[in-house]
């Protein structure tokens, strides 16, 4: 694999890209509703924030997505998800810690999840990461959690993402730009 390469964006007000605010935190976290999408080819899923208890949601993603998908998400070829991986990821606080997680409809399985965490030293700043399982792939999933992180980190007064991705992996290039041009 190639090095990384560090991609930066930066929120507008606007919305340029034609991303969907969240009409609510509380609508968002809830796990009865969330919000609903609907992708290109028809399929529909359903949003809601991660909580510290989804440790099962995160391994079944992980176990959803092939070992070129896993190194692509984690930069490194990775097997399994380790305790310490589980207690990192649903880590989640909803202000320095976000993620959320796609449900199919059809279903009700996980199909992706998406995250920032907060900069310690830039408060206005987020390291992005998303993962979505290879059945799920080049569908329009991590563009709709990509949509909905845009939307939360403006609630969060966020405004800028940095996204740290191997240069081949063409669709997380797509959604950086994609989200670049959405943050203006």
């Amino acid at each position: 694999m190639s090095s990384p390469s560090l991609i930066h964006a930066r929120p507008d007000d606007e919305d340029r890209a034609g991303v969907r605010s969240i009409s609510s935190v509380t609508h968002l976290r809830s796990r009865s509703h969330g919000t609903r999408e609907t992708l290109p080819d028809g399929s529909a899923l359903t949003l809601r924030a991660l909580e510290p208890e989804d440790g099962d949601l995160l391994r079944e993603v992980f176990d959803g997505m092939g070992p070129r998908s896993r190194e692509r998400r984690f930069l490194t070829p990775k097997h399994t998800l380790t305790a310490t991986d589980l207690r990192q990821l649903t880590a989640v606080d909803h202000h320095d810690h976000e993620a959320v997680v796609a449900f199919s409809v059809t279903d009700g399985r996980p199909v992706g999840v998406a995250r920032l965490v907060r900069g310690a030293d830039h408060p206005d700043a987020a390291d992005v990461a998303v993962a979505v399982v290879d059945a799920w792939q080049d569908r329009g999933v991590g563009t709709a959690l990509a949509s909905s992180l845009v939307a939360r980190a403006r609630e969060l007064r966020i405004r800028r993402f940095a996204l740290l991705m191997a240069p081949d992996n063409e669709a997380a290039v797509h959604r950086a730009l994609w989200a670049c041009r959405a943050m203006g």
